[in-house]
């Protein structure tokens, strides 16, 4: 039974450290929201299990503090599970799915102060009222989040999601409703003798069992957050990609654009006018206007205005001119 309890809460309690070391901050999937719940579930009734594991091996342990101990993990790592199921039910979300838990709790409360605090009433009563449902809750979440998946086509992940549900529902059962014997219905025909003498296996053995099938469907399970971030990866690349082309297409287009005079000129000596490819002499300024950027102002220098104007004195004009500027 050591080696039992050893791997039962192994195996829940590396459940807790998987979807707690999981990336899931931007995660649109609703159980991203809600899955730490199940982390902490997994950790505190791991650590639940092994101090049922130090109960069995005895010294050095001390048996009284490890009852106290067990029985305040496992009814808070059950209320873990019921306000996880809670939460995926669309009207009742945030705080209002721990309110929602409080009769359940009150109730386990109030049998273990008519029970004088016994720790086996504790155990009984904590499964009953806390583990039952919680962990029903949490089946049927899970179930839940078929729609989801299937919404964005993540149908091989499905399966896991759904494994880790019926595995719940299983393990529901048989830490819900089989539970230690005592004095009154279902306790005393439903417990853990009787499946022992009906199976010839103890319970814990098919709980750990339970508990190793939740553990591989559930980091199965945890894929689709990499999915999730795989694909905003590519779409985050495309994007880039796109507009990487679209602002290469805008420079090349400004490119071509861009008019630019090189190379030889065949130009005339006398009358200054230049050749084009197609063999036509046009003027300087129509051929440079068409070929580049450049626009031409026209005016006259010093020596063409005294052979065009030889009666006016311009450099006398132009002092005068610069004058009045002044």
């Amino acid at each position: 039974m050591v080696a039992v309890f050893h791997i039962y809460g192994l195996a829940f309690f590396v459940l807790g450290l998987a979807i707690a070391i999981t990336p899931k901050k931007h995660s649109k999937f609703l159980l991203a929201e809600n899955v730490w719940l199940i982390a902490a579930f997994g950790i505190l009734h791991g650590l639940n299990e092994w101090v049922d594991m130090f109960l069995i091996i005895g010294d050095p342990f001390d048996e009284v503090h490890l009852k106290v101990i067990r029985s305040i993990l496992m009814p808070v790592s059950f209320v873990c599970l019921v306000v996880f199921g809670l939460k995926s039910i669309p009207s009742i979300r945030g705080r209002s799915a721990w309110l929602a838990s409080l009769p359940l709790i009150l109730i386990w409360g109030i049998m273990l102060v008519a029970t004088d605090f016994s720790a086996l009433m504790a155990d009984i009563w904590g499964r009953y009222l806390l583990a039952t449902p919680g962990i029903l809750l949490t089946s049927y979440a899970l179930f839940a989040q078929d729609k989801i998946v299937r919404q964005i086509i993540v149908s091989d992940r499905l399966w896991h999601i759904k494994t880790a549900a019926y595995a719940f529902l299983i393990y529901g059962f048989l830490s819900g409703v089989v539970v230690p014997e005592a004095d009154f219905f279902p306790a005393s025909h439903i417990n853990y003798n009787s499946f022992m003498s009906t199976l010839d296996v103890p319970v814990q053995a098919f709980r750990a069992l339970c508990a190793v099938v939740i553990l591989y469907a559930m980091i199965k399970t945890l894929r689709i957050f990499e999915w999730e971030t795989t694909e905003a990866l590519k779409r985050s690349r495309d994007e880039l990609e796109a507009a990487v082309e679209e602002r290469t297409r805008s420079l090349k287009k400004a490119i071509d654009e861009v008019k630019v005079l090189s190379g030889m000129l065949p130009i005339c000596s006398s009358c200054k006018k230049i050749r084009d490819d197609s063999g036509y002499w046009t003027q300087i300024e129509s051929y440079v206007r068409e070929h580049s950027e450049a626009e031409f102002s026209h005016g006259l220098c010093p020596d063409c205005a005294k052979i065009l104007y030889p009666d006016i004195d311009i450099e006398k004009k132009l002092g005068q001119s610069e004058e009045h500027k002044e």
